[in-house]
């Protein structure tokens, strides 16, 4: 039987700057977090396509950083998720 997957959208400080970020993670057995990814993502504008039109519209980029987290990282997200839990 699989496990729901939950998320929670917080934020990430990556490279000195603060990324919003979203975890994903499930609930073990015996009430552990396991955390199953991390993805960090930017916005920005942009104004012409890879053919040289002009169209202004708003991008994201998405990456997955979940092999880059410190363990303190990862226990600041799960105490981030605890608090979520117990504010729900």
């Amino acid at each position: 039987m699989s496990r729901p997957l939950f998320y929670l959208d917080t934020e990430i400080e990556l490279a000195g700057e603060t990324r919003l970020c979203s975890v994903s993670y499930i609930l073990t057995d015996d009430g552990e977090i396991d955390i199953h990814n991390v993805v960090a993502g930017r916005r920005f504008q942009a104004w012409y396509t890879g053919l040289g039109e002009y169209e202004p519209r708003d991008e994201r980029i998405d990456v997955d950083v979940t092999q880059l987290l410190s363990a303190k990282q990862i226990e600041g997200f799960e105490l981030k998720i605890i608090e979520t839990m117990e504010a729900a």
